[in-house]
């Protein structure tokens, strides 16, 4: 099977998210002997920046570039794509966040979200949504689209469990946009007395450093963007990983740091339920209180927050296969 894959979301060098998603799946393909990927990517090797540079890709350049291979299929595992004639379309959906939380949008984006993202969505041949609950709201907002799967999210085996000491820090990994929900972990760090320090990986506007740093002071370090490997170093000297989100697609952090072995503690959201069933959330986003509780709670005994050891994450090696299969019936 030959597959034209837009590569796109992976270039660039700091993926997070659907990059990370993107880059997993095109080695996985690749790595097949009943699979010929072909790679869709600019010739820039600079990644794409702001809305309607996105969209031209996706809706011009992009199909126009698939409409001259063989491929069987056209893959977007990103956001958006136009058909090509003769070629059936794949989309990925990750989440409808920025359709339900449009606040958190500019103009162009917004733009893009409400108008060019359904549109593929409606004309694709195939939908494979990334969790049940990214399907149950795409069902949801736009309920006569046509065949829509569910392909959960694995893990690469690097998400391990390794014997580490625990040093005196809690961890959170992607504190933003707002839907994050950070500034109720500022709130219960500084709520709870001689809380240990906190570590945030990934980009944060300067603004939010600036408010954390004058309330927490030395109790926050911003460590910026971390590699994969990085990051997995960060879960295992944890003393527990803060997941407070008021909305996720999938519960990516939850099940990486549950697989690493340390305490977690999530929001009590159905994307977190989802990704990790065995750790019971520890409570409302929305309570200011609850995060607090949790924070005292794992202080005393963090292995009411671990996942038990008998449970092991869903492997990307499956949800490779999983996509395939499904790619293979149109």
């Amino acid at each position: 099977m030959k597959i034209a894959f837009d590569i796109q979301t992976a270039i660039g060098g700091k993926n997070t998210g659907v990059g990370v998603y993107t880059d997993l799946m095109r080695k996985g393909f690749s790595a097949r002997k009943d699979v010929n990927v072909i790679e869709l990517k600019r010739k820039s090797d600079k990644p794409i920046t702001g809305a309607l540079s996105r969209a031209w890709w996706e809706q011009i350049q992009m199909p126009s570039y698939a409409s001259l291979t063989s491929a069987d299929i056209l893959f977007s595992p990103g956001f958006s794509a136009q058909k090509v004639k003769n070629m059936p379309l794949a989309i990925a959906v990750h989440d409808l966040i920025p359709l339900t939380h449009p606040y958190e949008l500019g103009r162009f984006n917004r733009w893009y979200w409400q108008k060019i993202v359904p549109q593929s969505w409606q004309i694709a041949d195939l939908r494979i949504c990334v969790s049940y609950e990214t399907q149950k709201t795409l069902h949801k907002v736009f309920p006569s689209l046509g065949k829509t799967v569910v392909v959960q999210h694995g893990l690469s085996d690097a998400f391990k469990k390794r014997e580490t000491n625990t040093q005196d820090y809690f961890l959170m990994v992607g504190a933003w946009p707002k839907r994050k929900n950070f500034l109720s972990v500022i709130h219960a760090i500084f709520s709870v007395k001689n809380s240990p320090k906190l570590k945030v990986v990934g980009l944060v506007p300067a603004k939010l450093q600036t408010l954390a740093k004058g309330l927490l002071g030395d109790k926050v370090e911003f460590e910026g963007y971390k590699t994969t490997e990085e990051i997995i170093c960060f879960y295992r000297s944890a003393i527990a990983v803060l997941c407070p989100s008021l909305a996720e697609g999938f519960g990516f952090v939850p099940m990486e740091a549950a697989a690493c072995g340390a305490p977690v503690l999530m929001s009590d959201i159905p994307s977190h339920r989802e990704a990790l069933p065995v750790v019971k959330p520890y409570g409302d986003p929305q309570d200011k209180e609850s995060l607090p509780r949790a924070i005292r709670a794992v202080l005393k005994n963090r292995s009411s927050f671990k996942a038990p050891d008998e449970w092991e994450p869903k492997t990307v090696e499956k949800a490779i296969g999983e996509t395939l299969k499904e790619l293979k019936t149109l």
